[in-house]
């Protein structure tokens, strides 16, 4: 995905010796400037497999990730990050065995098309195609008045909480604490960017 100025591009990395995931993949997000030379890289540990198949850009800033944590069978997976790879949220559907999430486009509404793959014990590859918010929600009861606000209408202004809607309200929750908050290289912790 290209922005004029560089690339986001999306798929999985082997973790080999990492003692949090050995022999695992982790979900990858990687930046590139615009002649192709990686900048920034951003990694998503959830389970043993991790993996990002789409992405697609959001037109207030920031990504829509589609892809699978198969660390339990598989599950289709979607995320949304803002511009800089830090995650907003985070969502699966899916039983216990491969589902992944293969395609993912953002829509001039501000919704998005996630398409892929279901299987079951009785019935293996079916398609599903599902129409989301940008925070998500998969149903009318579940959106509510989130499917007319854009991410930036649940902005806090904090950069160590999740910004998200649901059944029509903001709501907001911690992000992991140790997550990178700023330039300086500071971190969250308890929902505060405290100085590293």
């Amino acid at each position: 995905m290209s922005d004029g100025a560089g690339f986001a591009i999306a798929g999985w990395t082997g973790v080999p010796g990492n003692p949090g995931n050995p022999g695992g993949t982790d979900a990858l997000l990687q930046f590139a400037d615009g002649n192709g030379n990686g900048t920034t890289q951003r990694t998503f540990n959830k389970t043993a497999q991790d993996y990002f198949f789409a992405i697609s850009p959001i037109p207030t800033g920031g990504f829509l990730l589609a892809g699978q944590i198969a660390g339990s069978g598989g599950t289709a997976w979607f995320m949304r990050t803002d511009g800089v790879g830090n995650e907003d949220w985070s969502k699966n559907w899916g039983g216990n065995f491969a589902d992944s999430a293969l395609a993912i486009q953002t829509e001039a509404d501000n919704t998005a098309i996630v398409a892929g793959l279901s299987s079951s014990a009785a019935n293996v590859g079916d398609g599903f195609v599902r129409h989301i918010d940008l925070f998500g929600n998969a149903s009318c009861s579940a959106s509510g008045s989130c499917i007319s606000k854009l991410p930036n209408d649940c902005d806090d202004g904090n950069p160590c909480t999740l910004d998200l809607c649901g059944a029509g309200a903001c709501s907001h929750s911690n992000v992991a604490n140790g997550t990178t908050c700023n330039a300086a290289g500071d971190q969250c912790d308890n929902g505060a960017c405290v100085p590293n």
